[in-house]
C-alpha cells in the first residue's frame, strides 16, 4: 500500500513539474538583443497589480523565420516573439501594434569603402542616390523597398558576404541600422578591408517592429498591450529606449544628417520618432 502511494505521489509530482505553469511564458529571443526582452519585462511588470505575478524566459534556439513563426502560432515552445510588422502579415498571429524601436530600425546609415565615400557624401536627393547600387540581403523583410524606390541593388544572403562584395566593388554602399553598424565595422574592418560610414547622409523608411503573440494566448496579448501603454504613460519606455540607444544617437546624430526618405508599401507613415529625431 505504501509503495503504491509513493508511486502515485511521484507520478503526480512529475506531472505537476512537466505541466506549464499559469502566467509562465517564453519569448523567442535573438543573439545580442537584450533590449526587447527587457522592454517586455518592463511592460509585464507594470501589470502585476492588475493581472498577477508571472514568469518569463527567453528561447534563443537557432530557427529559420518560417519555423519560428509556425512554432509561435502553436504556442508551445514559446508564446511571444518580436519581428518586423511586414513579416507578420498574413500569419495567424496577434501583433501588438506598438513599435518597439520607435522607428529607429528604419533609419539607415550608409557603409562604404574609402574610394566611394567622397562621391556618396555629395548626394542630396533620392534621384542622385538612384545612380548608385546598394547591397542588401534579399531575405530581409525590407528588401522590396529598393524596387519601390527604384534603387539598384545587389543581393547576398549573409552579412559577411555583403561586406566582401562591398570591398570588391560589386556595389557602392550598404545600408545598416544605427544599432548594428559599429559592431559590424569592428568585425569586418581589417588591414586589407576598410569600411566607413558616409558622414553626411542617411536613409529613412517605415520599419516597425512589434511583439507578436500566439493566437492561443489572446489574454497574454491583451496584457502586453496594456503594459506597453502603461510604460509609455509613466515614461519608463522612453527611459529604457534611450538607455540602450543614446550612445548611437549621440555618435551619429540623426538631426545633422541629410535624410533621404524612402517609400514603403502598406506603411505610409513613420511611427512617433520624437524621442530621438525631428523629421524635416
Amino acid at each position: 500500500m505504501k509503495i503504491a502511494l509513493l508511486i502515485t505521489s511521484l507520478i503526480i509530482s512529475a506531472f505537476i513539474q512537466a505541466a506549464p505553469q499559469e502566467n509562465s511564458w517564453a519569448v523567442k529571443t535573438y543573439q545580442k538583443n537584450e533590449y526587447a526582452f527587457k522592454l517586455l519585462q518592463l511592460a509585464l511588470d507594470s501589470t502585476i497589480t492588475s493581472h498577477g505575478p508571472y514568469q518569463l524566459k527567453g528561447d534563443d534556439s537557432q530557427l529559420s523565420f518560417t519555423r519560428s513563426s509556425h512554432m509561435l502560432e502553436q504556442g508551445e515552445a514559446f508564446q511571444i516573439a518580436y519581428f518586423g510588422a511586414s513579416q507578420g502579415e498574413g500569419k495567424n498571429l496577434i501583433p501588438i501594434k506598438e513599435p518597439l524601436y520607435r522607428g529607429l530600425l528604419g533609419y539607415r546609415l550608409l557603409v562604404t569603402n574609402q574610394s566611394n565615400k567622397p562621391k556618396l557624401a555629395e548626394i542630396n536627393s533620392l534621384t542622385e542616390l538612384q545612380k548608385y547600387k546598394a547591397g542588401f540581403n534579399n531575405q530581409w523583410s525590407d528588401f522590396p523597398i529598393f524596387k519601390t524606390n527604384r534603387l539598384p541593388v545587389e543581393s547576398a544572403i549573409s552579412i559577411k558576404n555583403l561586406y566582401k562584395m562591398l570591398n570588391y566593388g560589386r556595389f557602392d554602399y550598404l545600408p545598416r541600422s544605427i544599432r548594428e553598424v559599429d559592431a559590424e565595422l569592428e568585425r569586418f574592418n581589417t588591414q586589407n578591408e576598410s569600411f566607413e560610414v558616409v558622414p553626411s547622409i542617411a536613409l529613412f523608411y517605415p520599419h516597425p517592429v512589434y511583439f507578436h503573440v500566439s493566437p492561443q494566448y489572446s489574454e497574454l496579448a491583451d496584457r502586453i498591450e496594456i503594459g506597453l501603454k502603461n510604460i509609455k504613460l509613466n515614461g519608463s519606455f522612453e527611459t529604457l529606449f534611450l538607455k540602450y540607444h543614446k550612445q548611437y544617437l549621440d555618435k551619429y546624430n540623426p538631426i545633422q544628417r541629410n535624410v533621404i526618405y524612402l517609400k514603403r508599401y502598406h506603411y505610409s507613415e513613420l511611427p512617433d520618432v520624437s524621442w530621438w529625431f525631428k523629421p524635416s
